[in-house]
């Protein structure tokens, strides 16, 4: 596998710190990848209380005299519950279904075995027909040289992770090997259910009672994930405002569609004190909800006009504008409003919010008509973010001084200098600046000495920080070994780093995967997880 990237052209990647969640935003003539948070907020002031839940008055009593803080932190407990029962359940559930898998190919063997010796013998011992296919399972076990745990292990984890990305389409086929049973659970559906109801009573009161920011953000995701299931599965959906009364969820929002309500819990949370309320609303109100493909954002921006040239120029105006009233979304659809995302992306750019920051600058850089001021006030912007940590405007400026732009005055800089840029952005943690270092090291150019200890550990770490290609990239150089007998050889991590390739949707992943196990390297030798994993993930390919 290739462990090599190019660089050479200016790539913009927005790696927010201690987020829970990304999405890309594709823009005219540019490529940001921005996330939606819940994290980091300051505590707002007191709302009116809603109805409470009958039978609950000990709750009610507690939600009456707790904090906004603690009725947060409450709900964070209560999540935390159901994450850990999901995780079970799926462990089992995978456990079984690659039990199910193992049994029917042992079945399949002794069939075969049977059928063959009959057609080759009628003479031989009715004894030696029937042993034959244990002795054929007992010459299967004996390959795998002790390693039926390691496989089985191996097999469970593989398992999870077709299980996981076949989730996201319903209309997935497992192929005929598997069996399973959804009845099969880890931990108790009634629990996981009273978790959820008590995690989401929290939230709202937290939310609705104490306009607390960050729950206000957090039940902003929610809305906009109902938003994504409705749109991808209508039937599938699932409400996660609730139809109880035990909810304070104020009625006029209850009555807003999922996307209409995630614009307007992101609009509280911001006017609240949460920089990532106004963060995450200037998002969707930037791409519109569902998000349109490049060409169609352009007409549509042409359409209601709001030109690339109008945009910049409010990124560039920080002033104090106010966000309007932003219209009530009661279907599915939320029209793209540049002109306010600007104003919301300003006005968390106030809060000192980095990726705000370096959202605004690296638009204004990427604008064709931007003029050389509004382009000086993007960099200004990113320089702003840089000096507060954010790893991705770090590795933004290093790539910019290594390439140069004359239309901000920015010379190439000596390859010392982009050194001391890079490994500033790799490490503060940026998964794209740990891959480009590694990628320097392992070819020794930029100014990197060549170093393959060194580039296989920064491929490693970039693998860790959500990279597929660098997990592609050390699981290939672990495989192969050598290099000058600096890396020894270690095919069963390398199995592990193409399965980590392979959970974040790597095609490369899963063929190198299939590869391990029909060849039996990393892995016991398994012919049929082989074929399940090209039957289920790579089919398409």
């Amino acid at each position: 596998t290739d462990t090599s990237k190019s660089h050479n052209e200016l790539p913009v990647r927005m790696r927010a710190m201690n987020t829970t969640s990304r999405i890309q935003v594709l823009s005219p003539g540019m490529h940001l990848c921005t996330s939606r948070r819940n994290h980091s907020a300051r505590s707002g002031g007191s709302a009116t209380a809603a109805p409470n839940s009958e039978g609950d008055n000990d709750g009610d009593e507690a939600a009456s005299v707790l904090s906004g803080e603690e009725c947060y932190a409450r709900a964070l407990r209560a999540l935390e519950t159901v994450q850990r029962i999901e995780s079970q359940n799926e462990e089992q559930k995978a456990a079984e279904q690659f039990e199910s898998m193992r049994l029917v190919h042992e079945r399949e063997e002794e069939r075969s075995r049977a059928k063959g010796n009959d057609n080759t013998s009628n003479n031989g011992s009715n004894n030696d027909a029937r042993s034959a296919p244990r002795a054929k399972l007992a010459a299967l076990d004996e390959d795998k040289g002790g390693g039926g745990m390691q496989s089985r292990a191996a097999g469970v984890a593989v398992v999870k992770t077709i299980t996981r990305q076949t989730r996201k389409d319903r209309d997935a086929k497992v192929t005929q090997h598997t069996v399973c049973d959804s009845s099969i659970s880890g931990g108790s559906k009634s629990e996981e259910t009273n978790h959820k109801a008590e995690a989401q009573r929290w939230l709202h009161v937290a939310a609705f009672r104490h306009l607390h920011p960050k729950a206000l953000v957090r039940l902003g995701n929610d809305a906009l994930e109902e938003a994504k299931q409705m749109l991808h599965s209508p039937r599938d959906a699932k409400s996660h405002t609730g139809d109880d009364d035990s909810y304070d969820m104020p009625p006029g929002v209850r009555a807003l569609s999922p996307i209409g309500r995630a614009v307007r819990l992101y609009d509280m949370a911001g006017k609240a004190g949460s920089a990532e309320g106004y963060f995450n609303l200037g998002h969707l109100l930037w791409t519109g909800f569902p998000e349109q493909e490049r060409s169609d954002r352009d007409t549509l921006s042409s359409d209601t006009n709001q030109s690339a040239a109008a945009a910049a120029a409010a990124a560039a105006a920080l002033d104090d504008s106010d966000l309007a009233d932003i219209p009530l979304c009661h279907d599915s659809v939320l029209r793209m409003d540049r002109q306010s995302a600007i104003i919301a992306f300003k006005k968390a750019v106030q809060m000192a919010d980095p990726d705000a920051m370096y959202f605004l600058g690296v638009y204004l850089l990427s604008v064709d008509d931007a003029s050389r001021e509004q382009r000086m006030k993007g960099l200004g912007l990113i320089d702003n973010a840089a000096n507060i940590g954010h790893c991705g405007a770090l590795y933004y400026l290093a790539i910019l001084y290594l390439n140069g732009d004359e239309r901000v005055d920015v010379e190439p800089c000596p390859t010392t200098e982009f050194v001391e840029r890079l490994d500033c952005a790799a490490d503060a943690g940026d998964s794209d600046a740990l891959y480009l270092r590694a990628h320097c090291l392992y070819h020794g150019e930029d100014g990197y000495e060549q170093d393959y200890a060194a580039a296989l550990d920064n491929f490693v770490q970039s693998a860790e920080a959500g990279n597929a290609d660098a997990a592609i990239s050390a699981g290939a150089m672990l495989h192969r070994g050598g290099l000058g007998g600096v890396i020894q050889r270690d095919r069963r991590r390398a199995f592990e780093l193409y399965q980590e390739a392979a959970e974040l949707g790597n095609v490369e992943g899963w063929r190198n995967l299939v590869a391990c196990y029909a060849l039996g390297e990393g892995v016991p030798k398994c012919e049929r997880t082989a074929r399940y994993i090209a039957d289920t993930m790579l089919k398409s390919e």
